[in-house]
């Protein structure tokens, strides 16, 4: 079976992202999941890159957005909003913060497992 991917994204690829990712890594690992955990930033949805990011989305099973923002942004090209998720977290953390750490083991709890 293929190793699942998960893609994390916020705005900038920065902080809540990689912080969510390393999380999510730990929680998959934990459950003795084979889940590859990939970030990056909402920034490319703009750019030169959005057409790329479009035609690629389909490899990631869950696609786990910071902001419904950047969940608009990907319907608006063409994401297959099923994969899509919101866990409503506001830019007012530092990379690898302890809070922020926190509140994503809660809030991807249930998003990381083996099935959607």
């Amino acid at each position: 079976m293929a190793k699942k991917q998960y893609l994390f994204l916020c705005h900038e690829g920065a902080k809540r992202s990689p912080t969510a990712a390393s999380v999510a890594r730990e929680i998959a690992e934990a459950r003795g999941l084979n889940i590859e955990m990939n970030y990056g930033a909402s920034s490319a949805i703009h750019s030169e890159n959005a057409e790329y990011m479009a035609k690629h989305l389909f490899r990631y099973e869950k696609i786990i957005v910071m902001q419904k923002d950047i969940a608009d942004k990907l319907k608006n090209i063409g994401a297959d909003m099923s994969r899509v998720f919101c866990i409503d977290i506001e830019d007012n953390y530092e990379k690898h913060d302890e809070q922020l750490r926190e509140i994503l083991r809660e809030r991807l709890n249930d998003l990381i497992k083996t099935s959607n």
